[in-house]
């Protein structure tokens, strides 16, 4: 969206973008709600909200009914003029908060209960952070906007299916995803992978999801990049009116100065991060209740990154407390042996989101993306085991681990 209004604006169609943005629905929140940017150089806060709205789509997207408009899926995205870097931190839609005037109950109840405005209240509380900028795009705007850039591509490292969401891809590997199958990956909470011959569930829940999004996330980014932004503006414009809402205070101005900042930003810039929790039954409620004192420390980090706390270009120093998303594939013959090194990582803090079996090795394979070798270091310390290398392709979680041999003995 930045990418393209920017180029737009850049350029002869200059009149047309601001129209076109002007024309994008805004939300009604009260005064003070928002805070106001410091100035130039101090980062800005995007609470990104996908809604599971059904207006203007059919069934053909699966899932089950809902009895109330929810926050689908819930992300702080930080930008930081001054490190030249993006981080962005999923929310799992389950987490255990104080909703404001309403008590406990699931983070993206508080959408259902009193829409955008206690929504906001309630994730402003339950992080501590100033948020400057609201961004909410609903199932007709997400699956328009792949569509508009010609589709994402997404790699999976075994065939993987989901009856509820209508995701459906028989074969390990890389998959061109249009818009309607790209929002059954990211939308999928019951997916299962199939292993030993065998279609078996995946346990990863939200936290499985949320890693899912941030894959699909690094896709659109790329996807947006290498295709031609100016050429599809008035498509991609056009799907963003239809599916979008932002605050009345992001303008066109406010579009046109943050692209001047952020042009050049690449995914391997953007840390994507999770906010660490278990998984709980409560009082019969599945919740997810967040890890303390790291989901505190976590966000106190990107608050720190105000008023010149933060220091040089470095990203948010990595720790597997911060949840580190890692796959662990068997590549032996020992069976449960991924189950094993799932554990040792789950005891060190680390965030499996899911286990599998891959073609035999010798020595064990730690691999990752191309911004995230101090995680692959991380897992490397944790497994005291296997060679560090960096992938060609996306991967399902920050590393994905392929044990060996030398793992088993």
């Amino acid at each position: 969206m930045l990418l393209v209004i920017g180029a737009a604006g850049a350029g002869a169609a200059y009149y047309l973008a601001r129209k076109a943005v002007s024309d994008i629905p805004t939300v009604d929140l009260n005064r003070g709600t928002l805070a106001a940017r410091g100035g130039a150089t101090d980062p800005v806060n995007f609470l990104l909200i996908g809604s599971d709205s059904r207006l203007d789509v059919d069934d053909s997207y699966g899932g089950d009914e809902v009895g109330g408009q929810r926050s689908d899926t819930i992300m702080i995205a930080q930008l930081d003029p001054r490190r030249d870097k993006g981080i962005v931190v999923s929310i799992p839609r389950d987490t255990r908060v104080d909703i404001p005037g309403h008590g406990a109950d699931k983070i993206n109840a508080a959408y259902s209960i009193g829409g955008v405005q206690l929504a906001v209240d309630t994730i402003k509380e339950f992080t501590n952070l100033p948020i400057h900028h609201y961004i909410e795009i609903n199932f007709a705007g997400f699956s328009d906007v792949v569509d508009a850039v010609g589709g994402v591509d997404i790699c999976v490292d075994q065939p993987i299916r989901d009856k509820m969401s209508g995701l459906d891809l028989k074969e390990a590997g890389c998959h061109h995803l249009t818009g309607e199958f790209a929002l059954a990956y990211a939308r999928s909470r019951s997916p299962q992978t199939f292993e030993d011959g065998k279609w078996r569930d995946d346990t990863a829940g939200d936290f499985g999801r949320i890693q899912r999004q941030q894959t699909f996330m690094r896709a659109l980014m790329k996807r947006a990049i290498s295709v031609n932004a100016v050429g599809r503006w008035q498509e991609l414009s056009k799907a963003v009116q239809k599916g979008v809402r932002i605050d009345e205070g992001l303008d066109f101005d406010k579009f046109m100065a943050l692209y001047s900042k952020f042009a050049e930003m690449t995914p391997d810039k953007v840390e994507m991060l999770s906010v660490p929790g278990t998984a709980e039954m409560i009082k019969g409620v599945s919740y997810v209740v967040a890890k303390e004192p790291d989901t505190t420390n976590l966000f106190r980090t990107l608050g720190a990154a105000r008023g010149g706390a933060a220091s040089g270009t470095d990203m948010i120093e990595i720790s597997p407390s911060m949840q580190i998303q890692v796959k662990v594939l068997n590549g032996t013959s020992t069976m449960g042996l991924g189950a094993d090194a799932a554990a040792r990582l789950k005891e060190k803090g680390f965030f499996v989101v899911g286990t599998g079996d891959a073609k035999q090795l010798v020595q064990t394979e730690i691999r990752y993306e191309r911004s995230n070798e101090e995680k692959a270091k991380a897992v490397r310390e944790a497994l005291g085991v296997g060679i560090i290398v960096e992938s060609k392709q996306p991967l399902e979680g920050d590393v994905v681990v392929y044990l060996g041999k030398d793992y088993a003995s």
